[in-house]
């Protein structure tokens, strides 16, 4: 074989070994930036649960009290934070569907905490026993079970 004909091979070697290397570069990038969007998501997720947690205590706490519009007004921006922190994670999450039930579940809870009683139509504390409690409960269940299902999602069985 001649020196030109042995430089070729190896030229040819190193460029396989170099695309190779490149393609198993960006294939690995790729899933690095999808676990990290992944784990995001489910970080996301999480904190809005938590955050749900603390809007049911001061919802809770607001309706057996006497009327107290810092609580009025920390539990109608706690909800803003929640749903806008909702609508930014379909920036970087594809599954449309489970946002929008999360989307969906917080406005559900809204209503139920705002819907009555609230703001200018809160006289005085509740019974522990009124019915808004219920409906409260029940939607803030409802909106943690998505998030839960949201995070969970992220990392599917295989």
């Amino acid at each position: 074989m001649s020196a030109g004909s042995e430089f070729a091979a190896w030229l040819g070697q190193a460029a396989v070994v170099g695309f190779g290397w490149l393609v198993v570069h960006r294939l690995s990038a790729a899933r690095d930036r999808d676990k990290a969007r992944r784990e995001m998501v489910a970080d996301s997720a999480e904190q809005l649960a938590a955050c749900l947690d603390a809007i049911h205590a001061d919802s809770r706490g607001y309706h057996l009290a006497p009327r107290d519009v810092a609580v009025e007004v920390r539990i109608k921006m706690a909800l803003q934070d929640a749903a806008m922190h909702a609508l930014g994670l379909s920036e970087i999450c594809n599954d449309s569907e489970t946002l929008a039930r999360c989307r969906s579940d917080i406005a559900a809870l809204r209503r139920a905490i705002s819907g009555e009683h609230f703001e200018d139509e809160h006289d005085g504390p509740l019974p522990e026993t009124a019915q808004q409690f219920q409906r409260i409960a029940d939607a803030f269940l409802k909106a943690k079970r998505s998030f839960l299902q949201l995070k969970h999602r992220q990392f599917p069985v295989v």
